[in-house]
């Protein structure tokens, strides 16, 4: 079974919804665990979008949607700016964004048989912090999760410790 995100949130709902309990043989300890863990295994492998993060500062200010949209908009078009302009945007224990110089090269056009030479261009790199490497670091080994062909993922390994 492939799970998109939606699907993947109702999903999280239903497996804590109360007639779950009666629905499977499960304690209702074990079920807020279950949850949890679905809920993180969910999150680690599904990607974060602007409105997740707009909808997790709301959460946590208690701002109205459209006002946390525009905090979360002018944080990024500060970072932006910043990069612009070649400043080195430094974030304590996240990381380091700034902007490198990467130098022209070589080309080859194989139709026509040429050399092109490609012009020097600037990229953004992003250095992760002391602590953050670190939280990366501890996390257990964890198998890479099983990706279907339209890039969704598999969550029938989950299914299948819920169906029990």
């Amino acid at each position: 079974m492939v799970l998109s995100r939606p699907k993947a949130c109702r999903f999280i709902k239903k497996v804590n919804s109360p007639s779950a309990a009666t629905l499977s043989n499960a304690s209702t300890n074990s079920l807020p665990l279950l949850t949890l863990i679905l809920r993180s295994v969910i999150i680690l492998y599904m990607k974060v979008v602007l409105q997740d993060i707009v909808r997790e500062v709301a959460k946590t200010t208690k701002l109205a949607l459209p006002d946390a949209r525009v905090v979360v908009d002018k944080i990024l078009s500060t970072m932006k700016d910043g990069l612009l302009s070649g400043q080195r945007i430094e974030i304590r224990d996240f990381g380091v964004f700034q902007t490198k110089i990467v130098s022209g090269k070589k080309g080859h056009d194989m139709a026509r048989n040429l050399t092109i030479s490609l012009p020097a261009y600037k990229k953004v790199s992003f250095k992760a912090g002391k602590n953050l490497r670190n939280f990366f670091r501890s996390l257990p080994e964890e198998k890479p999760p099983v990706v279907a062909e339209n890039g969704q993922l598999e969550m029938s390994i989950l299914l299948e410790v819920v169906n029990r």
